[in-house]
């Protein structure tokens, strides 16, 4: 079975890069780093909830019994892999699709003049926020599904691979409050990418001066769904190297 990896992602570092190439007109080092402040900052709550999930782990040998793992649990993963394909695919073009006006999805369509938002509106930032930010829940919602779905599959097949995906769900649960704050960054500093391409350009009225800012929130929107799927994409390689 082909690895996992021939099908992730090409640059997994890609939504630093992107914020990094905004640096010098939008954030500090502070604000930009934001893959270093999510691997470094769990909080006081999330490190509690880990701290007591990994004793109940440690604690509870075993955690299933033998009769509780399932023979046939490889449909279940082909279903999980295939879902994830799917999904991914589906968060991407519906991204595209966001921004060649072909989005069912009122919320998801970048604003414009089409989609009802006035002209002296599309000055402002705040239709790009709303925009984005529910590009944001859309992405984390079909994440967690997917996720939830690889973690119930992996639990069927053996008890290590059960520990794994009851690891995994503990770092997501106690990263989470953290990772919310951090994906806000993109927001800033999209938020003065616009403002500053706004102040340079000579007719604010023409739309020719917004293309740049669209295509930068586009490959953001890429980018940062390829880093939400990480931890996805290393329990799908886990399962690439558990014997069959």
């Amino acid at each position: 079975m082909a690895h996992i990896s021939t099908l992730s992602l090409q640059d997994r570092s890609r939504l630093v890069k992107q914020l990094n190439k905004l640096r010098p007109i939008n954030t500090g080092s502070y604000d930009y780093n934001l893959a270093e402040r999510i691997g470094n900052f769990v909080g006081v709550s999330g490190s509690m909830h880990l701290a007591r999930g990994l004793s109940n782990l440690e604690s509870q040998i075993p955690l299933k019994k033998p009769e509780q793992i399932d023979p046939n649990a490889s449909i279940d993963i082909d279903k999980a892999r295939n879902r994830f394909l799917a999904d991914r695919h589906r968060i991407i073009q519906s991204v595209h699709d966001s921004f060649a006006d072909t989005q069912a999805d009122e919320q998801l369509r970048v604003p414009s003049a089409a989609t009802g938002v006035r002209t002296e509106t599309l000055l402002t930032f705040a239709p790009y926020q709303r925009f984005y930010s529910a590009h944001q829940l859309n992405m984390a919602v079909a994440v967690d599904e997917t996720s939830d779905l690889l973690r119930r599959s992996m639990a069927a097949i053996s008890d290590k691979l059960f520990r794994l995906a009851e690891l995994d769900r503990l770092l997501q649960e106690s990263l989470e409050a953290q990772t919310r704050k951090q994906y806000k960054v993109s927001i800033k500093v999209l938020e003065r990418y616009f403002k500053s391409a706004l102040a340079k350009s000579k007719e604010p009225t023409d739309a020719n001066w917004i293309h740049p800012f669209l295509n930068i929130m586009r490959e953001m929107l890429l980018a940062e769904l390829d880093t939400r799927l990480q931890p996805t994409i290393g329990l799908l390689e886990a399962l690439n190297e558990y014997p069959k």
